[in-house]
């Protein structure tokens, strides 16, 4: 099993990568290698053999140390406040109270097998596209390079 955890717009991305067919006939407990690797990663992910957890506070509570591999997706402050109080209506105060519960990158960054610079949309695509392929490869899905 592979537990990898990520943040919003990664796991978006990724999920879109890993889920581009639906697949309803999984008896087979073989995966052939035959297959492309989109559609493994698909099977695996259908059948629950990986696993992909969206979670705040992982570093924080101690969780991450349950997962396979972390990334951690990053944001100059004024950014994440910015989407935060957009995507939540919320204040500028309201926001700052709940990073008050957050580790400072620079803390979780050590900790993280990946980290993601999320500042714009094209380069986070390439960002979890290069992640996307390492996963692949360390799962054995995607031979190396």
């Amino acid at each position: 099993v592979l537990d990898v955890a990520l943040g919003a717009l990664a796991l978006h991305l990724l999920l879109s990568l890993l889920q581009q067919r639906k697949y309803s006939q999984l008896e087979s407990r073989e995966i052939p290698s035959s297959l492309p690797a989109e559609v493994r990663a698909d099977l695996l992910v259908a059948r629950g053999t990986a696993q992909i957890e969206l979670g705040r506070l992982l570093f924080e509570n101690g969780a991450y140390r349950a997962f396979d591999a972390m990334i951690l997706v990053t944001a100059p402050e004024e950014t994440r406040i910015q989407r935060v109080m957009e995507r939540d209506t919320v204040t500028r105060e309201s926001v700052r109270e709940r990073m008050k519960n957050q580790w400072e990158t620079s803390r979780k960054k050590p900790l993280a097998d990946y980290v993601i610079e999320n500042t714009d949309l094209e380069n986070t695509r390439r960002q979890v596209g290069r992640i996307h392929s390492e996963l692949l490869q360390l799962s054995g899905l995607e031979p190396s390079r």
